[in-house]
């Protein structure tokens, strides 16, 4: 449909943004441009200019200590690669701004990005309506499940059919399935579940 559209609307810029690793390449007869990695220049960049926007008397210093802990500092050198791409490197600065400290390990980082997606918190800063009716928690245990059933098999998706016996233990557990699936935490796609950021 999007090669339709092309064709319908020559005039209309379309812009096809592809996040997924499975993309095969020529699949559109498009040019195709490959986001590279954000380097230490840019991220010192950002880090400066996302410190200075936010605001405080002490924005630069506290962008040149970020830059050392995150860029320099071998005690974080665990989550330094992490910061070679846009979105996590938003969110340790997010999270620095918040907690002025940056997580010990990848885990704390990852339970961030859960609850953003989970809690919807980028429509809630919009005051956007969110229809919300399960906690994070009942949606983390959901997670979990279907993440350690995916680890014994071995696999990157599996049949929405199997999530009933992993979850069977909650009534809720359709709706909250759903939820899941519409913060765009999973990927539902001919009947089959997966993660949708690998």
């Amino acid at each position: 449909w999007i090669v339709a559209l092309r064709a319908a609307f020559p005039r209309s810029p379309v812009l096809v943004c592809h996040r997924q690793y499975n993309y095969v390449p020529g699949i559109l007869p498009f040019p195709v441009v490959v986001l590279q990695k954000v380097d230490e220049d840019q991220a010192q960049q950002y880090i400066r200019d996302y410190l200075r926007e936010r605001g405080g008397p002490d924005h630069g210093q506290r962008a040149e200590t970020l830059i050392k802990l995150l860029l320099k500092s071998e005690d974080y050198k665990h989550v330094r690669d992490l910061a070679q791409t846009p979105l996590f490197l938003w969110m340790l600065v997010e999270r620095y701004c918040a907690t002025k400290s940056l997580p010990e390990s990848r885990g704390p980082l990852f339970n961030d990005f859960s609850r953003w997606y989970l809690e919807e918190r980028y429509h809630q800063e919009h005051e956007e309506a969110v229809p919300l009716k399960h906690t994070y928690d009942e949606k983390a245990r959901l997670l979990g499940s279907l993440g350690h059933e995916l680890v014994q098999l071995r696999e990157t998706k599996l049949p929405e059919t199997s999530l009933e016996s992993l979850a069977s233990k909650d009534p809720n557990w359709r709706c909250i399935a759903d939820e899941v699936i519409a913060a765009q935490m999973l990927e539902h796609e001919e009947g089959d579940l997966r993660y949708l950021h690998q």
